[in-house]
């Protein structure tokens, strides 16, 4: 991994730690079968995540498929949630609500969103831009399954939007790292995930932030990841992309980057990216050579 992901473990997250990790999170747990929510994740977290919250976690249980209403979450919030499943032939999966419109199911803006162990599938009866959206904030997914089912000619089935446009350095949080090491840019971290879709898999707008995948299967029908520079100064630019242990597969493009929307020549650090010992498969009439 890169020098500043080396310490990590398995998923990369560090515990909470320091003097106000003992009282400062809200602990809440969710079952499935818990009224009035029925099962609706999104509902249950739209009504007891205040605005001004700093840090959640969500522990939840139960088994069999739900809905999940889009959720626009506190800005700048840390939330972690963990699913524990009831029963381990039928696990909790969530789809949007029926005719379901907006951002995406997980909608955040700053601050960090860590899931493990989640199972998220798209429907086609929902106009849902992507499943998760998180913008100027960290993404860390650990043994999770994003699907779309088979696209029609208006429905996309993208699955996540990673955005963040400021090269400004973040500011970190000594209480409660999210990592082993001091990250001051936006990390979008993937370990043991499968993404299955008939559009894009990943979609990542940075001016500076790191993507990292390992040992995820990614299956797209359009573009698996697809890299957007940010309009930043060139000097400030510095994303990159890191795949460990990885298979992908598309249709189209395994790994898109989209043009420089600055002045040329373009940024003085260009994309770095990097993969070791992974499968790059084409799904088409294309070559792998083509599609990537």
């Amino acid at each position: 991994l890169p020098a500043h992901m080396t310490n990590m473990g398995p998923t990369g997250i560090m515990p909470a730690k320091g003097p106000n990790a003992s009282n400062g999170p809200l602990e809440l747990t969710f079952n499935t079968e818990s009224q009035p929510w029925r099962g609706d994740l999104g509902a249950f977290l739209r009504d007891r995540l205040a605005p001004g919250l700093t840090l959640a976690r969500v522990r939840v249980q139960g088994s069999g498929p739900h809905r999940f209403s889009p959720v626009r979450l506190p800005r700048g919030v840390r939330l972690e949630i963990r699913v524990e499943p009831s029963s381990p032939t039928a696990p909790p999966t969530w789809s949007p609500q029926e005719g379901a419109t907006g951002t995406a199911l997980f909608e955040l803006e700053g601050g960090a969103l860590v899931l493990s162990n989640l199972i998220l599938r798209h429907d086609q009866t929902a106009r849902l831009d992507h499943l998760i959206h998180v913008e100027d904030g960290d993404l860390v997914l650990s043994h999770c399954q994003l699907t779309a089912p088979a696209g029609s000619p208006d429905f996309a089935g993208d699955l996540i939007a990673f955005r963040s446009t400021s090269t400004q350095p973040r500011p970190l949080d000594r209480d409660r790292p999210l990592f082993s090491l001091p990250i001051d840019r936006p990390v979008f971290r993937m370990v043991d995930c499968v993404l299955i879709t008939s559009g894009r898999a990943v979609q990542a707008e940075l001016g500076r932030g790191l993507v990292a995948l390992s040992q995820c299967a990614v299956s797209a029908g359009g573009t698996a990841i697809e890299l957007v520079p940010a309009k930043v100064a060139r000097h400030r630019f510095e994303a990159d992309l890191y795949l460990d242990h990885c298979t992908l597969t598309s249709e189209r493009a395994i790994v898109r980057m989209g043009p420089w929307p600055g002045l040329a020549p373009g940024p003085d650090r260009p994309w770095l990216i990097t993969s070791r010992n992974c499968a790059f498969l084409a799904t088409s009439g294309r070559t792998a050579r083509e599609t990537l």
